[in-house]
């Protein structure tokens, strides 16, 4: 492998790289920057997350529902369990679920 840069100019090429990139771009969301200064989780977000964690699913398996980094859905999950006090994932579940009527 070489570290060679390439020009690409066929038109057929770039298209089949930029059109799937602008079909994203469009779905994408906005960054709520506020909530990522504070630590907080997105509200959608914060009413998935007990329902996941009822169905059982691993901090892994919250992360990549939400399209997070895993260590990402760690933090957000580990500031979850200090703010409602929770030892366990179950725990938090269940008190988030009582918090939210899941």
């Amino acid at each position: 492998m070489t570290d060679t840069p390439a020009l690409v100019d066929d038109p057929s090429t770039v298209a089949f790289v930029v059109d799937p990139f602008e079909q994203l771009w469009q779905r994408a969301g906005g960054v709520n920057r506020a909530s990522l200064e504070a630590g907080s989780v997105e509200p959608a977000s914060h009413r998935q997350i007990p329902r996941m964690l009822a169905r059982g699913l691993t901090r892994r398996a919250i992360a990549s529902r939400l399209g997070l980094s895993e260590r990402t859905g760690a933090g957000h999950i580990a500031r979850l369990r200090e703010s409602y006090d929770a030892e366990t994932l179950f725990q938090l579940g269940w008190q988030m679920r009582g918090a939210h009527d899941v």
